[in-house]
């Protein structure tokens, strides 16, 4: 509805309701604003009031608005219906209005309202307005707490003070309102505190806490010139609690003022109107638009240590830091197994007015637990820090009498324990929120809060070793044969056991990790398939420990030839040792190899042959008496790119301190292979590598990254009967030709120089036949 004044129009709502209700009323055929009537100034603030019917709102209605200065009525004052009017079945209620004049001579204009449909008219009177005057006395107004108490209250003495109250009223016309107003008044102590907070109590309550008196007071007439009625008054006493922590902040009361309920009967047609005097209203500033309760407040102050403003003016110089270790970015790190609990380190230093009500509050990850605090030496204040979890946020932390008040220039320091067992590694940065907070004027609020991030790791040292067994050199030796030759398993070759050894050495635990073993199962010669090398006869077998492997079943036993049971590897028991395990009969303690690496372990001096920093595991190396061969040395590895590899991974669960897994793996030396293609070399080193792999998300950091790759070494070295004879360097034979070359040139000469080349003449030899002829007859005659 609009109405327009000389300047601009001026909205009129009615009320608001929801869908439910508008169609039940039928709201939006209402009629609102079908009729229109001033009533006059009804309740005496000067302005101007009116009334609105809505005649087809249900049954009608009619809406009364209160005038004020700026023309606003977003919100109506009451609202009458055709149910609230004596006579009953009225429809179109507030089809017609007509207000202004006082009908019941009380003073006051009234209103009334046609039925249109009905054919009746309501008369709705204007009910008197009694201005009450109230007057509370607190004595004694301030109360000084380093003064002995002094009241009696259920056999103790206690601080305390009195509340008077008093009243009177006036109401117009004096002269038509003699009426005597019962006035109720309710007492309610500390009504914004909760119960536990609440620093008073009353003598004579009436309820459990104490906290609430309800009284009743008959006033006396006013006069009839209009003068107010005389005072009445009562006394109530207010004891204040023995022990409570806001000594800054007044003590309030609330008073709520109403007038006591008459009984209305309602009038049936025909009756004499009632007396409207016996059914008057409250009216004050504090009123609300009903007029039925006047409320105020009453406040005692407490004698404080402040300036001459009574306003204490604090500056709190505060530090807070953690007892955790640091990282490299100076930046605090909870390490989990290494520290199961968190020191908070607090200091309170007050360098202006008393501090009163100090206290702190600590925010913190839901999983860490308040334990104790502490006071400090270095503390100039004598106090007793009392801190408590917060029972509906398990992520809070109050501390109290820190000093209430902390006066100036003194300083406290304390610490808080936390329980941090169940605080679990995360890359997620944490933090502990803390302030200080106190009800005196904080002149430094900016320095009251600090953030302290930290972040929680895991730091542990898992490692890995690998032990080859036999330990000694393999010796290859015999005739080779193909595969389907070879009937039985101890045909293949030498039995090798490759054995790797997780253990976490630190002191946090690391809930999985990842063991992926490189396994040299045939020999690299870049085609789809090569000779084998390690032939493995058997799965995986976790020997010890929670670990599971997965593997391409295709590379055991391809062959498929029949396995010799008493070699068949098998967990003895699921119970992890704690003191040591047993591999191929020699008793290892991982926890002693990480003590004494060098008496198991042997490093790779070839940086070309391995990866740097990493270690070789498994047995010393051992010196032999054979006769000397090649000096050639031959590696078969996965990262030489020698040897075709199949990664076996192994997932390790939970490793507690020193808790390890035990990982072997059997297979056989392919004798053939070796027979074939390394009769002359040294030796051929085979080698399976493991590394082993943390999730970078369980946030574990390692301090020894060295032991997280290693070696499992099997030697072998051909038999001398195998051996085949020692080539001869190409030089030597180029200087052998040319010394034979050398020696028959010498020979030559000195045969030339003995005339071995000379030539006899045919002369000479007829001449040598003649006296060979004749030498010969002188012979024989002598003969004769």
């Amino acid at each position: 509805m609009q109405i327009t004044n000389l300047q601009k129009p001026i909205e009129i709502k009615s009320r608001s309701m929801n869908d439910e209700d508008c169609e039940l009323l039928g709201c939006e055929h209402a009629r609102f604003g079908l009729s229109f009537t001033k009533l006059g100034d009804i309740n005496i603030d000067g302005y101007e009031d009116f009334a609105v019917g809505a005649p087809y709102e249900g049954n009608g209605a009619v809406y009364i608005y209160h005038g004020n200065k700026d023309a606003q009525f977003d919100t109506y004052a009451q609202r009458l219906t055709a149910e609230n009017v004596a006579s009953p079945g009225l429809k179109s209620f507030g089809s017609s209005l007509s207000g202004g004049l006082d009908l019941d001579d009380n003073g006051y204009p009234d209103l009334l309202v046609g039925s249109f449909e009905s054919g009746e008219v309501a008369l709705i009177r204007t009910r008197p307005i009694i201005n009450l005057m109230k007057e509370v006395t607190l004595e004694p107004p301030i109360i000084d707490l380093e003064q002995d108490p002094f009241c009696s209250f259920d056999g103790e003495l206690r601080h305390c003070f009195q509340i008077e109250i008093c009243l009177q009223f006036t109401a117009e016309p004096a002269e038509t309102f003699q009426n005597r107003p019962k006035i109720n008044y309710r007492i309610e102590a500390e009504k914004n505190r909760g119960v536990r907070i609440n620093r008073l109590e009353l003598k004579g309550a009436n309820d459990d806490s104490k906290r609430i008196i309800t009284r009743s007071m008959q006033l006396r007439r006013q006069g009839l010139d209009g003068s107010p009625s005389k005072k009445v008054c009562k006394q109530e006493i207010a004891y204040l609690k023995d022990n409570f922590a806001d000594k800054l902040n007044p003590l309030e009361l609330t008073l709520e003022y109403s007038l006591d309920n008459v009984d209305f009967n309602k009038p049936a047609p025909g009756d004499p109107p009632i007396d409207i005097n016996d059914y008057p209203i409250l009216a004050t500033e504090a009123s609300d638009k009903k007029g039925e309760v006047v409320t105020m407040t009453a406040k005692v102050d407490f004698v404080k240590e402040c300036g001459d403003d009574n306003i204490c003016k604090s500056n709190l110089q505060f530090m807070a830091k953690l007892n955790i270790l640091k990282d490299s970015d100076d930046n605090y790190v909870l390490s989990t197994g290494e520290q199961s609990s968190i020191e908070l380190e607090l200091e309170i230093r007050n360098i202006g007015e008393a501090a009163y009500l100090t206290q702190i509050y600590i925010t913190k990850p839901e999983s860490l637990y308040y334990r104790r605090s502490d006071v400090l030496n270095g503390s100039t204040f004598n106090t007793n820090v009392k801190c408590q979890p917060d029972t509906g946020n398990k992520t809070l932390i109050t501390c109290e009498e820190i000093g209430n008040p902390l006066p100036q220039d003194k300083t406290v320091i304390f610490k808080i324990k936390m329980d941090a067992h169940d605080l679990e590694a995360s890359r997620d940065v944490l933090e502990l929120v803390v302030w200080v907070n106190t009800s005196s004027t904080e002149l430094t609020k900016e320095n009251d809060l600090i953030k302290l991030p930290f972040r929680v790791i895991n730091r542990a040292d898992i490692g890995v070793i690998g032990i080859a067994q036999p330990d000694d050199p393999i010796i290859y030796s015999g005739v080779s044969r193909g595969e389907s030759a070879i009937k039985i398993e101890d045909e293949i070759g030498q039995a090798v056991n490759h054995t790797f050894v997780v253990t976490n050495y630190g002191s946090g635990t690391v809930s999985q990790s990842t063991l992926y073993i490189d396994w040299p199962y045939e020999v690299e010669n870049q085609q789809p398939k090569g000779k084998h090398l390690l032939y493995l006869m058997q799965a995986p077998q976790v020997m010890s420990g929670n670990a599971e492997c997965t593997y391409n079943p295709s590379i055991i036993n391809p062959a498929g030839i029949p396995e010799n049971p008493r070699y068949i590897i098998r967990p003895k028991s699921n119970t992890v040792s704690t003191t040591g395990l047993i591999i191929g009969g020699v008793l290892s303690d991982p926890s002693a190899i990480k003590e004494n690496p060098e008496k198991t372990e042997t490093v790779l001096q070839d940086a070309s042959k391995s990866e740097p920093g990493y270690k070789i595991g498994g047995r010393p190396r051992r010196s032999t008496d054979r006769v000397k061969r090649a000096e050639k040395e031959l590696i078969l590895g996965c990262k030489q790119n020698t040897a075709k590899c199949h990664t076996i991974t192994c997932n390790i669960g939970q490793l507690k301190q020193d808790d390890y897994v035990t990982i072997t793996i059997r297979a056989r030396l392919w004798e053939s292979t070796f027979l074939q293609d390394y009769r002359n070399v040294r030796e051929v080193k085979v080698r399976s590598r493991a590394e082993l792999v943390i999730d970078p998300e369980l946030n574990v950091e390692q301090t020894d990254l060295t032991n997280d790759i290693t070696y499992a070494e099997t030697i072998a070295i051909p038999d001398v009967k195998v051996a085949e004879p020692e080539s001869i360097d190409w030089w030597i034979i180029l200087i052998a030709v040319l010394a034979g070359v050398l020696l028959l040139v010498i020979l030559i000469l000195i045969l030339y120089k003995l005339g071995f080349f000379k030539r006899k003449k045919p002369e000479d030899m007829q001449t040598y036949e003649v006296k060979f002829e004749k030498r010969k007859e002188a012979v024989e005659e002598y003969y004769d």
